[in-house]
Parts: C-alpha cells; sequence; structure tokens
C-alpha cells in the first residue's frame, strides 16, 4: 500500500493506517491553528510532533490536582453561609456579647450618672438656693420648657426662680418619691414642703407650712441638665395660702430668725 504524506506540509509518509488516523479538522481564524497546522493533526503526525509543543496550552501550576475536588474545612463553609446569608457565628456572637455588655455598662453608669445629678439638682441646689452648684450641673443651653411666671426659659431664669423661692418660702425640703432614668431622660415625682415667709405671687407671708407635689422630666447632655419640664399646681398653692388669715410680716419674719422660740408666732398649719 503507496504511503501519503500526513499532511501539506510533511513530506514524509505517515502510518499506513490511511487518513482515518488524522483528526477531523476545524477552521481557525489565527494562521498557526489553519487547517493544515491544526494542534491535533501536529500530535498526530510523527515527523512534525516537536512542533507540538509551541501550539500547546500554558500549563498553570494548581495547589490541588485537577481530578481530586479540594475539601472544604468546616470553617470555609461556616465562613461562606456567614457572608451569604449574614448569620451571626459563635465567635460573632462571643464577640457582640462583649460589644453588647460593654455598651450596656456604659449607658447603665451614665444613667446612674444622669439620675444622681437630677436628684441634686432638684433636691439641694434649688432648695439650699447655691447658685454655684447649680451652675455645675446644668448646661450653659438649658432650656426650661415650663419656667416660673415672669421668668426666662435659661439659666439666668432658673437662677432667679430660685432666688424668688427662696425670698418667699422657708425650711424647703424636696422628698423623692419616684425616680426613673432612662437613657438622656429622668423623671422625678417630689414632694416639696416649705413655709410661707415671704410674698409669693402677691400674698403676704401667712407663716404656713404647706406640701405640694410636683413632676419634672429632666433630659440630659454630658452629665448637664439641658432640658426641663414640669408639672406643678402653682394655683392650688396659692388658694391654699389664700384661705387662712395673714400673720404680720414683722411677727413672722422674727419666728424664722435664729435662736427664735419655736411656736413664739402662730401659724397656721
Amino acid at each position: 500500500m503507496s504511503r501519503s504524506p500526513c499532511c501539506s506540509t510533511c513530506s514524509t509518509a505517515g502510518p499506513t493506517t490511511g487518513p482515518a488516523h488524522l483528526l477531523p479538522r476545524r477552521p481557525r481564524s489565527s494562521p498557526q491553528n489553519s487547517p493544515e497546522h491544526h494542534p491535533r493533526d501536529l500530535l498526530r503526525c510523527p515527523c512534525l510532533r516537536v512542533k507540538a509543543d509551541e501550539y500547546a496550552p500554558q500549563t498553570v501550576t494548581t495547589r490541588w490536582p485537577l481530578d481530586r475536588p479540594r475539601r472544604t474545612s468546616e470553617a470555609d463553609m461556616s465562613s461562606s453561609r456567614h457572608e451569604a446569608t449574614g448569620t451571626i457565628l459563635p465567635g460573632d456572637q462571643h464577640h457582640e456579647a462583649a460589644t453588647t455588655a460593654t455598651t450596656t455598662t456604659t449607658t447603665t453608669a451614665t444613667t446612674a450618672t444622669n439620675k444622681a445629678a437630677a436628684i441634686t439638682v432638684h433636691t439641694q441646689a434649688i432648695p439650699g438656693n447655691h447658685a454655684e452648684a447649680l451652675a455645675a450641673l446644668v448646661a450653659a443651653d438649658f432650656h426650661n420648657h415650663d419656667p416660673a411666671p415672669g421668668c426666662s426659659g435659661g439659666i439666668e431664669g432658673l437662677v432667679a426662680a430660685m432666688h424668688w423661692f427662696s425670698d418667699a418660702f422657708s425650711d424647703q425640703h424636696v422628698e423623692v418619691l419616684h425616680a426613673v432614668a432612662e437613657g438622656d431622660l429622668v423623671a422625678l415625682h417630689v414632694a416639696f414642703s416649705a413655709r410661707h415667709t415671704g410674698y409669693f405671687r402677691g400674698l403676704a407671708p401667712t407663716g404656713r407650712h404647706f406640701t405640694v407635689r410636683e413632676m419634672h422630666m429632666l433630659r440630659f447632655v454630658d452629665g448637664r441638665e439641658a432640658e426641663h419640664w414640669a408639672v406643678r399646681d402653682d394655683a392650688w398653692l396659692v388658694r391654699e395660702l389664700s384661705e387662712h388669715p395673714v400673720v404680720p410680716t414683722s411677727a413672722v419674719l422674727a419666728a424664722t430668725q435664729p435662736g427664735a422660740a419655736v411656736g413664739s408666732v402662730p401659724v397656721a398649719v
């Protein structure tokens, strides 16, 4: 049997197996992959097999054998699930729990500080007429939403109301009935008691001892009282004081002087 060349570029006769030993050729756009130089044909051709290397694809070295799938660890699978679904891993739970605990502790400490400051302002600073202590516990841009009549809503109005109450009432005492703090807010339910020894809303001193309940809502910023809301029944207090006979001012003042005998002046109770 006569031998025929393997391809048009080969002058050496190939195997005697006939044209069936060649794989089907497919046209390529690249010159080097033309039908006469198809890589699969070159691999078949014994005379041009050495030239097949320049047509062979570059081998990429991989970490894992191509014939064996890579084993994925549980940590990788969990991490993938965590990133895909947003679920919390056990390690993340501990970290989040620690962060939450720290935040909760800080918030609790701040809330307790605000509550203590609120009680100090309304049970000691204002009843004791301590302007310096009040300035240290109240913000510079303080705003009073329910100021006393004739007073501004700023810190100057608060100090003026404090002095006014000090002139009108002696033996001031504030008892905290309820105190609730949450976030930057503090709510106080108090009982304010004092003796009427000065002019209060046009009323001459009566020497009467009274107790009135009030509600205060406070907002704190950086540990200082920044806003104030109040619910007071001043009308009841005026009516309560005006229903009793007025004791002469001189007698009332004499009774409030240091060393005055208890009960030396008849006062309404």
